[in-house]
């Protein structure tokens, strides 16, 4: 880190701010370059997966004036390899990839008559029109939205599991269990009789019985023999339709899936025409197979979609982990759900990387305490232990807002508010709480109130603790959810130890139980060196040479399957 000290004058009508200044300015940051390897059960050899590389630049400004006011400000810059933005949306929530907008109409266009009396109206008196239950008038903006992106089904993924049958199957028409992996919605297959015959093979292994099912993929497609007089001939095929009641992947514990198009219709009529692909002679048949491979599933039987546009797989059994960290085989199905709709964001991949700013933070502090604004997440007074004393932090959303107020005894309380646009009162993010700092000890506690209305209303709370005494550090954490966390370190004559140890409670789907982590690390000549392993014993190795300034780096996490090779340049 470089700190530069810039001198400037200033006037204020106060005379307290008067005078020459001094203003310290801090830059820093990195260059991190570097590649990662697999190696481990999905990568059976040393490969190479890809590289990185990773620019940023902090820089943090302070100044105290006369009157001992301190203020200041930072903020990072970064580099990236992608964009990740928000679509427009409209009133009712549609999105679109473009608004368009007028601001300051100049002009009204009208040829009007008055209801009662016939007599016109001059356009040029009208300064605003109803339009849409809305005054829209010539200081006023309008708002346009264009290229609709549709509706964004979650990426869903089901496997079925046991016995199970596939119901019943047209002459030109099938439902089964692809053994291949089709490239996309549509599979054609000219004169390839091996994956035609692994095709049929698949389906009429469950066709019209209960019996194990064997590994594939659930789809419906339509399978047609084409002929031609020349080779650039075309010909158009009759509709079929997907997704009726008629082909079903059904199991003996009640879950049943059936093919639908892509948005998640039950069904959709579909032309099918294909391209003569045969020799010159135009004599040689050709098999084109349109497939689809979305599918609405019924999980429990019930007669209801529980998840809808899921690509489903089957087998004669699954494996499943348990919370308790068990793994089980079991049969039925089972279905992971992608993101909302609703939150889908989209990603632009960038040529080159682009600089992008993030933590920008402004602050102000005297007697009365300290007021920060800040773009980044706010974590209150608490530092998570083993994934405890993390439920009441702010995710931001907004601007946050940062209140610290000066207590007695080193009690400092605050209030943090993220200031998410468009959020109503009601639904503002807030929490509180306070921090006491007495040199070795330090204890902190963070609230999550309902809503700014309600101050009795809490919703989430972390309460840490921490204790210094010479070269041990100890520290405790716990919140709202029953999950709690300790962590101890120690540092002698250059060998240090570290361990966490902590337990998380029972949510849905959630892992609980015990776990610790154990890291012991030591530097000789330069070189510093850290092993560890935590409580499924996946062992951590890492190493590191300081060239002062640039440092070398290896690792590997056999939990990871992958470690990394790179150079760290910090200034």
């Amino acid at each position: 880190m470089k700190k530069f000290l810039i001198a400037g004058s200033s006037l204020a009508a106060v005379a307290a701010a008067g005078s020459a200044g001094a203003v310290d300015v801090t830059l820093g940051g990195s260059i991190d370059m570097g590649v990662e390897f697999g190696l481990g059960k999905n990568a059976n050899n040393l490969a190479f997966s890809s590289a990185f590389n990773e620019v940023n630049l902090s820089i943090k400004a302070a100044h105290t004036t006369d009157g001992g006011l301190m203020f200041g400000g930072a903020f990072s810059l970064g580099t990236t390899a992608s964009i990740e933005f928000d679509p427009y949306a409209d009133a009712a929530g549609d999105k679109f990839l473009a608004k368009r907008t007028v601001d300051g109409r100049t002009n009204i266009a009208a040829n009007l008559w008055n209801v009662s009396g016939g007599g016109a109206v001059a356009a040029a008196q009208v300064v605003s029109v109803k339009i849409n239950s809305s005054w829209l008038g010539i200081d006023k903006g309008q708002t346009e939205y264009s290229l609709p992106l549709g509706a964004f089904e979650s990426h869903n993924i089901c496997k079925f599991a046991g016995r199970g049958s596939i119901e019943s199957q047209a002459r030109s028409s099938y439902a089964g269990l692809y053994t291949a992996d089709p490239s996309g919605r549509y599979v054609g297959v000219t004169g390839k009789s091996g994956v035609t015959d692994a095709y049929k093979l698949a389906l009429s292994s469950v066709s019209g019985q209960a019996q194990y099912l064997p590994a594939g993929q659930y789809f419906r497609g339509l399978e047609v023999q084409v002929s031609a007089s020349s080779p650039t001939d075309t010909s158009s095929y009759a509709l079929f339709s997907i997704g009726d009641d008629n082909n079903q992947l059904l199991t003996s514990r009640g879950a049943m899936a059936f093919v639908t198009n892509g948005s998640g219709s039950t069904s959709k009529s579909v032309s099918l025409k294909a391209t003569y692909a045969g020799d010159p002679s135009g004599s040689t048949a050709s098999v084109v197979i349109e497939a689809y491979s979305k599918a609405a599933v019924d999980v429990d039987g019930d007669g209801t979609v529980d998840v809808r546009s899921a690509a489903v797989f089957a087998g004669p059994f699954m494996e499943v982990m348990m919370a308790s960290s068990e793994t089980k085989m079991v049969v039925g199905a089972a279905c992971l759900e992608g993101n909302e709709a609703s939150k889908t964001a989209f990603f632009l991949d960038n040529a080159a990387d682009v600089m992008t700013v993030s933590d920008a933070s402004i602050y102000i502090e005297g007697g009365f305490g300290k007021l920060t604004l800040q773009t980044g997440s706010y974590a209150g007074g608490v530092t998570s232990i083993a994934g405890a004393g993390d439920v009441a932090d702010i995710n931001a959303g907004g601007l946050v807002v940062i209140t610290q107020g000066v207590g007695l005894f080193g009690a400092n309380p605050y209030l943090a508010v993220d200031l998410a646009k468009g959020d109503s009162l009601g639904a503002l993010e807030v929490i509180t709480g306070g921090i006491i700092d007495m040199g070795d000890l330090y204890a902190a506690v963070d609230v999550a109130l309902d809503n700014p209305s309600d101050v009795f209303g809490v919703s989430a709370w972390d309460l840490g603790l921490a204790y210094d005494m010479g070269d041990l550090s100890l520290g405790f954490a716990t919140d709202s959810s029953s999950d709690w966390g300790l962590s101890a370190s120690m540092a002698i004559a250059g060998f240090g130890v570290k361990t966490v140890f902590g337990s998380s409670s029972s949510g849905d789907h959630t892992k609980s139980g015990i776990t610790y982590s154990v890291r012991a690390s030591t530097a000789l000549n330069g070189f510093k060196l850290a092993l560890g392993f935590d409580q499924d014993l996946e062992p951590t190795v890492g190493v590191s040479y300081d060239l002062g300034g640039l440092v070398l780096s290896a690792g590997y996490d056999a939990g990871d399957e992958g470690g990394s090779l790179g150079a760290k340049l910090s200034f």
